[in-house]
């Protein structure tokens, strides 16, 4: 096996079959060791979490040493306590692990064509390919022949895959029901339809109030999910479109008509950088491409959702694709230890059973908002699955820092890969809701219907009011401009220091509001940031800010950096 097969064995696979078995505390010492060296695998470590780790590797080695015989032991073992070290001094541990040259040995073992020379052959295949690639860097190939196409080219936009793919009429085979809810769930994140989700709820309510009834939040969304679409259909055929009326007007107009009843149907599905399988064409495959899980609100309870998917429909508004995942939630999810989350999944059911589940279980789900995990077979309790991380995202490979960056990468010839989300498009991954619900409404901007070709810049001011320690709150435009991205930490650089950054992580409520949360303490200690002082922010993409601080009195603060911030960050 190769080191990366050893990896997944180590991080994965042994802490779930040691499940049950051994005594308590030598499998909690087990559980430690493949959860340090999980974490150390990661492409970003903080500093703090490293020295954290330090400790605990250090207690995990003498535990070992009580529980095992000396002939356990040997320099392999006593490695483990300087590999924090390492990544300290060299950076993160896949930069410099041997699963690249493993890879890169399979890539020029192809190139041998005399088995006699082997190394006459690898010296050449690899000149060949290297003047090639060297050529096409200065030639305007249209379309290259003989040249290899990224693997991962399309796989952020969703492409379904041609094997198994077959097209399908609602009416003809009794799915009716099943497609009004996909078409529910599909407009409520497309964000044109945003103002009429307001002004439909908003009509629920004051029907009510006119009536002298009290209904609850929960009661207007509940009717707002079952009339919201037929409404939809009739207010905009009382405003028809004619030559004069814009793109945006007759998108929107498309999109109240619902979406073709006949539609396409795949077996699987390339989006988010992951591959999808239905749960049908897993059975027939070795791996396991069905599993999914997905943060959502019910309400304003935040939750994580895992299941398993059924079926994948891709719906047709007027030319714009949106596919949809049909999904058998898990239920009785209990995270049992820091280490496991277990849960029963239940038997398949009918597929025309989907149209009376509850709004909490809601089967259709956007492609876009759902991640991949692994499912194993829990050995102590064979009813129940342990969920596992899925395949990692293809994010961070070939450069790319987000899915902005990979959709601007250049494919063969100079081709753009991926396709950007215009008005119409449905809404990046995170902050779903379940049931159909949408979120707090956002009218279509210049920048976030903007494509994903223009410069992505945006300068605000924060003024600290109160304690500079505490959850600062961003504005809200500067939200509804990340929208779609959402990145999960933002680099803060002070303005006259290149090298000093500090990692801090963004929290968004679902309401459309974005908190700066942990880090931001850590930055204003350093700073020495007090209450009155004004801050600029200045957006530049890829995650990372610059910022100028400025006293009570509105003068600019310069800070002698000499590195000692910089590096105890969790950068």
């Amino acid at each position: 096996m190769k080191s990366h097969d050893c990896h997944v064995l180590m991080t994965q696979i042994l802490p779930v079959a040691i499940r049950g078995i051994m005594d308590a505390h030598v499998r909690e010492t087990l559980f430690g060791l493949c959860n340090f060296f999980d974490v150390i695998s990661r492409k970003s470590v903080g500093v703090r979490q490293l020295r954290r780790l330090q400790e605990e590797i250090v207690v995990i080695l003498c535990e070992l040493e009580m529980y095992f015989p000396p002939a356990f032991f040997d320099v392999m073992v006593h490695l483990l306590v300087h590999i924090v070290e390492d990544i300290i001094q060299l950076g993160p541990m896949f930069l410099h692990s041997m699963m690249p040259f493993e890879r890169m040995n399979g890539v020029i073992k192809g190139y041998v064509r005399n088995r006699s020379r082997p190394d006459g052959s690898i010296a050449k295949g690899f000149l060949t390919e290297e003047c090639i690639s060297f050529c096409t860097s200065y030639l305007e190939i249209e379309n290259p022949v003989g040249l290899p196409v990224n693997r991962h080219l399309g796989k952020l936009a969703g492409w379904g895959h041609r094997d198994g793919s077959r097209e399908m009429h609602v009416d003809f085979k009794g799915r009716i029901a099943d497609f009004e809810r996909a078409n529910l769930v599909a407009l409520q994140h497309i964000d044109v339809v945003d103002p009429w989700v307001v002004e439909h709820k908003t009509f629920i309510a004051k029907t009510y109030s006119d009536q002298g009834q009290q209904r609850t939040d929960g009661d207007i969304i509940k009717e707002h999910n079952s009339t919201f679409t037929r409404w939809f259909k009739d207010k905009m055929l009382t405003y028809p479109i004619d030559e004069d009326s814009s793109a945006e007007e007759k998108l929107i107009f498309a999109l109240s008509q619902g979406a073709e009843h006949n539609l396409m149907t795949f077996q699987a599905y390339d989006i988010n950088g992951y591959t999808f399988y239905t749960e049908e064409k897993d059975m027939k495959s070795d791996y396991q491409n069905s599993g999914v899980t997905m943060e959502s609100y019910t309400g304003d309870v935040k939750q994580r959702y895992y299941g398993k998917i059924e079926e994948i429909w891709e719906l047709s508004y007027a030319g714009e694709n949106v596919p949809m995942f049909r999904v058998r939630w898990a239920k009785n999810v209990i995270k049992e230890d820091r280490h496991f989350t277990t849960m029963v999944i239940p038997e398949a059911k009918s597929k025309t059973a989907g149209a009376k589940v509850t709004a909490k279980y809601e089967p259709w789900v956007l492609a876009s908002q759902v991640d991949q995990c692994f499912f194993i077979t829990d050995p102590q309790k064979p009813s129940r699955v342990v969920v596992r991380r899925g395949k990692r995202s293809i994010i961070g490979m070939d450069g790319a820092a987000n899915e902005l960056d990979f959709d601007q990468m250049a494919g063969p010839g100079g081709r753009r890969g991926g396709r950007g989300r215009g008005p119409g498009r449905p809404r990046g991954r995170g902050r779903g809701r379940r049931g159909g619900a949408a979120r707090a409404p956002r009218s279509p901007s210049p920048a976030s219907s903007s494509s994903s070709d223009e410069e992505r810049c945006f300068e605000f001011l924060l003024r600290i009011d109160d304690d500079p320690l505490g959850i600062k709150r961003l504005p809200d435009k500067f939200a509804e401009f990340v929208d779609g991205v959402e990145p999960a930490h933002l680099q803060l650089r002070e303005a006259s220091c290149n090298f000093c950054r500090w990692s801090v992580e963004v929290l968004f409520d679902g309401q459309g509001k974005m908190y700066l949360h942990t880090g931001w303490d850590k930055f204003a200690r350093d700073l020495h940031l007090e209450p009155g002082c004004q801050l600029t922010f200045l957006y530049e993409g890829d995650g990372e800010m610059i910022v100028k601080v400025f006293d009570d009195t509105a003068c600019r603060v310069h800070y002698p950096h000499t590195g000692e911030s910089g590096s105890d960050t969790d950068s």
